[in-house]
This record gives C-alpha cells, structure tokens and sequence, in this order.
C-alpha cells in the first residue's frame, strides 16, 4: 500500500495569492478592494460585525462573480469581474453605516478613506500580489507569536 501525505487545508491568506496568481492572464475588467476590518475598535470587530460586514458583498458574489477572503486579521479583500468602482462602493457605503461611529471611517484632509484600499488589477495587479504575500507573512508572524505566548506543557 502506499502512502500519501495528507496536506492541510488552504487558510484564506494563501487562497488569496492563490486565486490572485490565477488571474495573472484575466486581469482586465478586474477590481479589487482590501477593506481593513482590523483596524476598527474592538467593539465594532464582535462576530456579529464582522458577519455582517461578509455579506454585505453577497450582491457582488452574485453579480459579478465577486471572491471575498476573511483574513486571519478580520481584514476582507474582496475581488470582482466587470464591476464598477460605484457597484463596489455601494457595498462599501453599507460598512461605513454599519461602523460610523468608529474613527477608522473618517477621511483625512485629502479625502482618502484609510479604511480601504483599492486596486485596478488592469494596473495594480502586482501591488494586489505583494499586499496578498503580506497577509501570508503577517499570518506566519502572528501565529509564531502566539505558539512562543503559550505555556509548554
């Protein structure tokens, strides 16, 4: 008989450079937005919140074949096919509702909204790339911190 290794599931991190690598030859007509979850209070980052904030981008899932990733930091990044950057920010406009009263809503001086960033895959796909590699390092880094933080038994 022989043996086979048993390889463990794919976290969303690596799903997301995963897919993002797919669409290397796809890549026009393709928006993406990483929305910063993370950054919101505590109290705005309860299950419940984060739940909500998910599906706030099922039209987008069914509409323009939209691909959203929840990062081990609570961060989405969400990817479509031939939606607009209106289609997209309608989702948006719902978060920044739902999360008002919190700090990271507000925009600075120059308008720019730090809560999201986004990215035109037609010319910002390898920016798309390097922020997905960084949530996988950010991943590795964060659960190398909390193996070293518990007790050994």
């Amino acid at each position: 008989m022989r043996a086979t290794a048993q390889t463990a599931p794919m976290n969303q991190e690596a799903a997301l450079l995963d897919f993002a690598r797919r669409l290397r030859k796809f890549k026009a007509g393709r928006r993406a937005v990483h929305v910063r979850l993370s950054q919101l209070r505590p109290y705005n980052r309860r299950h419940q919140h984060l739940r909500i904030a998910v599906t706030t981008f099922d039209r987008l899932v069914a509409t323009y074949e939209a691909a959203v990733f929840q990062m081990f930091n609570d961060d989405l990044v969400i990817i479509c096919n031939g939606a607009s950057v209106a289609d997209i920010d309608h989702s948006i406009l719902h978060l920044r509702f739902l999360f008002a009263d919190d700090p990271m809503l507000k925009t600075d001086e120059r308008g720019y909204l730090p809560f999201c960033e986004w990215y035109d895959l037609s010319a910002n796909y390898e920016a798309l790339l390097r922020m997905a590699q960084e949530m996988i390092d950010a991943r590795a880094r964060h659960e190398a911190e909390t193996a070293a933080a518990r007790p050994h038994a």
